[in-house]
């Protein structure tokens, strides 16, 4: 894996995630943009293949019970990089669907950003939070 591969845990379609529901997390990268990015969405919402089609490159995926385990580990996740000093990045001086998930390509290489990931959600989540990763 190269440092060109980054970072994105599936994004939210609607302004929240439904926490009931099941949820995933994935690893993606803004090419274009030279960024990594995190978020979290719902299964049914279609939002990872909108930033695939926006040119985003899928890395791995981690699949949870309910939306609040996701939400809680995507906080934990920016809480962690912010703590880094690694800031968002914008598209110019523009900010983006999604935006505030991003951090530069320089910051980690996407194997590191992933296993940071698993390793926030180890120490915080509880027994049934995540039932699935997958890496491609």
């Amino acid at each position: 894996m190269t440092n060109t591969i980054g970072v994105v845990v599936r994004l939210r379609m609607q302004s929240r995630i439904r926490r009931e529901c099941v949820a995933e997390a994935a690893v993606q990268m803004v090419e274009r943009l030279l960024a990594d990015k995190v978020g979290i969405c719902n299964l049914d919402t279609g939002r990872i293949e909108k930033h695939e089609r926006c040119g985003s490159v899928r890395y791995a995926v981690l699949t949870f019970t309910t939306g609040r385990d996701a939400e809680l580990l995507e906080k934990q996740v920016l809480a962690e990089w912010r703590s880094q000093g690694w800031r968002p990045v914008l598209d110019g001086e523009q900010s983006y669907d999604g935006w505030t998930e991003t951090v530069p390509l320089r910051s980690a290489t996407a194997d590191g950003l992933w296993q940071g990931i698993l390793e926030l959600h180890a120490l915080t989540a509880p027994a049934s939070a995540g039932i699935r990763a997958q890496s491609s």
